[in-house]
C-alpha cells in the first residue's frame, strides 16, 4: 500500500484545527472503497447483479462480524454518516449495451461456425 490508510487518515486529522478534516478522509476512503466496488460489479452481465449484490451483502455482513466493537460502530457511523453515492448510469447502460453487442457478435460467430461446419 502505497498511501496512508483511510483509519490513519481520519485519525490524524482529528488532531488538526481543522473540523472537516476527519469527514474529509472518511468521504474519500468511502468514494475509493465504492470506486473498486463498482469495478468489480460491472465485470458481471446485468442480469447477475442481484446475485452479485447478495454476494456483496454476504461478505460485509462476515467481514464486519471479524470486527470489535468499535470498528462496528464505526461501519454503522460511516453508513448513517453516507447519504449518497453518485453512480454514473449512462456510463453503466453504455458498458451493459457494449457487453451485450459484444455477446451477439460472439453468438452471430457461433452460429456462424455452426452453420459452416453443419452445411
Amino acid at each position: 500500500m502505497n498511501r496512508m490508510q483511510y483509519t490513519v487518515r481520519k485519525l490524524l486529522s482529528r488532531l488538526e484545527a481543522n473540523r472537516e478534516a476527519p469527514n474529509k478522509a472518511m468521504e474519500e476512503s468511502i468514494t475509493s472503497a465504492t470506486g473498486n466496488i463498482l469495478k468489480v460489479a460491472r465485470m458481471y452481465d446485468e442480469l447477475d447483479l442481484p446475485f452479485v449484490i447478495a454476494a456483496m451483502k454476504v461478505v460485509a455482513e462476515t467481514m464486519k462480524n471479524t470486527l470489535t466493537e468499535s470498528g462496528k460502530d464505526l461501519v454503522d457511523f460511516a453508513v448513517e454518516s453516507t447519504t449518497c453515492i453518485a453512480v454514473n448510469v449512462s456510463e453503466i447502460e453504455r458498458r451493459s449495451k457494449s457487453e451485450q453487442k459484444r455477446r451477439d457478435n460472439e453468438e452471430k460467430k457461433s452460429e456462424d461456425k455452426k452453420c459452416d461446419e453443419e452445411c
